[in-house]
């Protein structure tokens, strides 16, 4: 089955949302994969960037 994805920007007011969001993620495949983290995963600073 082909599906056709289309990347766009966020909007601003997404912004915090989608940081959290990745970070939640990243944080579930990371502890599935090796177990508790001893930190973030992905740090805050380099999603804001």
């Amino acid at each position: 089955m082909k599906q056709n994805i289309a990347l766009v920007p966020i909007k601003e007011n997404d912004r915090e949302w989608f940081i959290k969001d990745i970070q939640k993620a990243f944080a579930a495949a990371a502890i599935e994969e090796y177990g508790l983290p001893e930190r973030e995963v992905i740090p805050r600073k380099i999603l804001r960037n």
